[in-house]
C-alpha cells in the first residue's frame, strides 16, 4: 500500500512523483546518469519505458504524445554529447506549440566550473535552453515536486506569478526541467505532496483517420478516396521526422489509424527508428505495388487492401 512519505534514491522519486502526476509514459535513450531512475521504472510498472532509437528520435515521438494526448510528455536526457541530437525535437516543439518536458541531469556544481576537463562535459544548458520556453533548476529534494508541477505548467503556455518570480511563457512548447545527477541517487525521506488532479490542457483530437504530413500527396489520394482524413506534422515540417512523430501519436491514441507517406529516401532515414517500433510491439504495415525488401526484412506486415487497420501504415510513394 501507498503511503504519502517516500524513502528510498532520488531517482525513484522522480519516477513516483511522474506517477502520482498521472503521466503514463517516459521516453528516454540509456545513460549512467539515469540509471535510479530506469531500475525504479522497472520495479513500479505504472510507467511505461519506450527506448527509442536515438534522442531526436525520441523527442519527435515526444512530441506526437503531445499532440494526441494534450497533455506534457516526458523525455529523460542523458548528459553527454547525444542531447545535441534533440535539438531539432525541441525546435520542433516549439515551433508546433506542442508540451513537451525534457528532465535534464546535469553535472553538479564543483564540475560545471570545468566542463572542458570532465567526462560527457557539455554545457547542455548553453546548448538546449535556447530552444526551451523556460528552464528551471531542481537543487533539493523539497524543491522537486513545485518545480516538476511548475514545469508542467509552463509546458502547457500558462504564465506564473508570485511574491517572488514572474515568469511569462507566450504559449505551449518545451520545458527543462535540470537536477543535478548525484541527487538520483541519492538516498532520502520525502514527503509526497498533495498534487493537483486536474490541469487545463488542449483538446485531444478526435479517434480517426490521420495522414502524417503536412499535406496529402498526390500518390496518395487514390488510397483515401471515400475516406475523411486529417494531416499531423512535426512543427518543424521535415517529412522523415513524421514517421517518429506518427508511432508518438499513437502510444497515446491507439484507437487511431495513422498513414505515413514515405519514399526510399525516408525508409533509409526511418529504419532505426521502424525497428524500434517492431521490437516494442507497435502495429506497422506497408501498401505497395509490390514488395519492398528493406520492410521486409525487418518484420513489417504487408497490409491487404481495404480500409487502414488501427497502427501505422506505411504508404510508399515514388
Amino acid at each position: 500500500m501507498r503511503t504519502n512519505v517516500y524513502s528510498g534514491d532520488g531517482g525513484g522519486f522522480l519516477a513516483r512523483l511522474l506517477d502520482e502526476f498521472g503521466h503514463k509514459i517516459v521516453f528516454s535513450i540509456p545513460g549512467a546518469q539515469l540509471l535510479s531512475i530506469w531500475d525504479a521504472l522497472g520495479r513500479d510498472r505504472r510507467l511505461q519505458l519506450v527506448v527509442p532509437a536515438s534522442e531526436w528520435s525520441g523527442g519527435f515521438q515526444a512530441e506526437g504524445y503531445a499532440l494526441a494526448s494534450g497533455r506534457p510528455a516526458i523525455v529523460l536526457d542523458t548528459l553527454g554529447p547525444g542531447v545535441a541530437n534533440e535539438l531539432p525535437a525541441m525546435a520542433s516543439a516549439r515551433l508546433g506549440k506542442r508540451p513537451v518536458l525534457y528532465i535534464s541531469p546535469i553535472h553538479p556544481a564543483q564540475k560545471r566550473a570545468r566542463l572542458g576537463r570532465v567526462f560527457q562535459g557539455l554545457d547542455t544548458s548553453k546548448l538546449l535552453g535556447p530552444q526551451a520556453s523556460y528552464t528551471l533548476r531542481v537543487e533539493s529534494a523539497e524543491q522537486l515536486p513545485g518545480h516538476l508541477e511548475l514545469a508542467r505548467r509552463l509546458c502547457l503556455g500558462e504564465s506564473f506569478r508570485s511574491a517572488e518570480i514572474n515568469i511569462e511563457v507566450p504559449a505551449p512548447g518545451p520545458v527543462r526541467l535540470e537536477i543535478e545527477y548525484p541527487f538520483l541517487f541519492r538516498r532520502l525521506l520525502a514527503r509526497i505532496p498533495a498534487l493537483p488532479l486536474s490541469e487545463t490542457r488542449p483538446a485531444e483530437p478526435e479517434a480517426g483517420l490521420y495522414v502524417a504530413a503536412g499535406a496529402i500527396p498526390r500518390q496518395l489520394r487514390p488510397m483515401l478516396r471515400g475516406l475523411e482524413a486529417t494531416c499531423i506534422a512535426n512543427g518543424l515540417g521535415v517529412a522523415r521526422y513524421n514517421i517518429d512523430l506518427a508511432l508518438g501519436f499513437y502510444l497515446a491514441r491507439n484507437d487511431c489509424a495513422l498513414i505515413w507517406p514515405a519514399g526510399d529516401a525516408e525508409l533509409q532515414a526511418a529504419t532505426g527508428s521502424l525497428m524500434a517500433a517492431i521490437g516494442a510491439g507497435l502495429p506497422l504495415y506497408y501498401r505497395a505495388t509490390g514488395p519492398i525488401a528493406l520492410l521486409d526484412a525487418i518484420g513489417v506486415a504487408r497490409a491487404t487492401e481495404g480500409g487502414f487497420l488501427p497502427g501505422i501504415t506505411i504508404a510508399y510513394i515514388k
